[in-house]
């Protein structure tokens, strides 16, 4: 999804007009935002449960 959104984002360049495209960047970064959250989130449940292999 988010290659999906960067991919929209270079193509708009010449396309799309200035609020379509800080759609999509607001699109790409609110997705940023969740996949770092989920990450953080599952990287702690690790630790808490002792798995050793709970840093990336």
């Amino acid at each position: 999804r988010r290659e999906g959104l960067r991919e929209a984002i270079a193509r708009a360049s010449t396309s799309l007009d200035r609020y379509t495209k800080q759609l999509h960047q607001l699109g790409l970064e609110s997705s940023e935002r969740e996949v770092k959250w989920l990450n953080e989130l599952i990287t702690a449940e690790r630790v808490a449960q002792g798995n050793p292999e709970a840093q990336p």
